[in-house]
């Protein structure tokens, strides 16, 4: 937060933003943005954009869905994470690391031994 402490220092000093891209090694496009907000809303602290939730952390992630998955195991990866608003690969990650198995995300037909001996002649 120093940095951005400084940079709100020098706008409020007046500074050419030439020279705080100097100073702080940004392009004038970048200073010009951070001075834009931080007339307008007082400060240079990073701003969620809007319509994107952020996402939880895996911590919260991890309790979460171990509370889930003791509820009820047959969850897949892809239904936990679409309720936490996380992506299926970092709901993947999480319960990996629960040492849980995340489930597949499709049914695949269910053959029976005779059905693969039939496949495995068709295949010779």
């Amino acid at each position: 937060m120093l940095r951005n402490e400084a940079i709100a220092w020098a706008f409020e000093r007046n500074v050419s933003t030439v020279d705080i891209g100097h100073i702080f090694d940004m392009t004038q496009h970048q200073v010009q943005h951070l001075q834009k907000q931080w007339y307008e809303h007082g400060d240079i602290a990073p701003i969620p954009k809007p319509g994107c939730p952020r996402p939880n952390s895996r911590i919260n992630a991890a309790w979460t869905f171990q509370e889930k998955v003791a509820r009820n195991p047959v969850r897949t990866a892809a239904d936990l994470s679409r309720e936490l608003h996380i992506s299926r690969r970092t709901g993947g990650r999480v319960l990996k690391d629960l040492g849980l198995h995340s489930r597949a995300c499709q049914q695949r037909q269910k053959l029976t031994q005779a059905d693969k001996l039939k496949r495995l002649e068709r295949g010779r």
